[in-house]
Formats: structure tokens, sequence, C-alpha cells
């Protein structure tokens, strides 16, 4: 047997590197990432909960960019610049916190924020002032609740820790997003 397998492993790599590589090998690569995640001490409610928290900054971080970009309103701009500059930190800490719990984390946000990013880039004014704000109260409204479950279900102390500091935050993004 191990004749064959050297053989076969031979025969291989000899080959150019995308020759006959099989149609489904790209849902292999993307789903890379799941199988790297069985190696992480998380327990299955806390990398869901990483996974969304990431995604969900990112998500923030661009909307706030887009805000920058677009709005004319100077306290639209500022509670933009203050999201960007909290979802940064926020996305470092918890980045570093997966790197430790050798968890990767998404690099983007969802199909659902990028078709609320797309939605609001198509708009201006006080047209998109008015929207965007209205997502930001909607989104941290949702973020409130998320980290408040995540908080009773996460055992991992680096987490809860990022949890209990995040939260405070995320309740003044609400609370500025609704005025």
């Amino acid at each position: 047997m191990r004749v064959i397998r050297i053989l076969i492993a031979g025969t291989l790599l000899s080959l150019p590197a995308f020759a006959n590589i099989p149609k489904d090998t790209e849902v292999q690569i993307k789903n890379a990432r799941k199988a790297d995640a069985s190696k992480s001490d998380l327990t299955v409610p806390e990398r869901k909960f990483v996974e969304k928290a990431t995604s969900d900054n990112i998500a923030e971080i661009e909307l706030g960019r887009l805000a920058l970009e677009k709005s004319q309103n100077p306290d639209v701009k500022n509670y933009a610049q203050m999201l960007v500059d909290d979802h940064k930190k926020s996305l470092d800490k918890l980045k570093t916190i997966a790197n430790d719990q050798k968890f990767p984390v998404p690099t983007s946000a969802t199909t659902r924020a990028q078709a609320e990013y797309d939605r609001l880039a198509k708009l201006n004014g006080d047209e998109f002032d008015r929207d965007f704000m209205k997502l930001m109260e909607k989104r941290h409204d949702e973020a409130v609740k998320s980290f408040q479950q995540a908080s009773n279900q996460v055992q991992n102390e680096d987490l809860k820790s990022y949890i209990n500091n995040t939260l405070p935050t995320l309740k003044e993004h609400k609370e500025k997003a609704t005025k």
C-alpha cells in the first residue's frame, strides 16, 4: 500500500499546479476555515458569536466609511467617525482573542450587511443621513441583544471580558443613533 501511495503522490506532484482539479475543490477551499475551527477551544456558541461579531464589526466600519464619504451633515460624520474608530478597536481585540484560541475569523461582512451598504450607497443628502441613522439604530439594537445573550452563554474568560467591555460602547452607539 505504501508504494501505491508514494507513486500516486509522486504522480500528482508532477502535474501542473491546477491540472485536473475537480470543480468541487473551490468549495473545499472556501470551507477550509471551518475545518481549522475544529482546532479551537471555543465552544460552538462562542464560535458563532465570534463570527457574527467579527462580521458586524467589519460592516460597521464599512458603513461608517460610507457615511464619511456621502454625508454632508457634521453630526452624522462625527457619528460615522466614532463608529469607524470604535469598531476598528473592537475588531482588533476580537481578532486577538480568536487568534489566541486558534479560531479563524471572517474577513468580510455578511451578505445582508452588503445589501444594506449597497442600498445606502445609492442615496444622497438628507435621505442618506436619515436612512443611515435608522440603520445604525437597528443594527446596534441587534448587536446589544446579541452581546447580552452571549454574555450568558460564553465561558471563555477573554471573550467574556471582551463582551462586557464592548457592550457599553454598543449601547452608546445605539443611543446616539436615536437622537
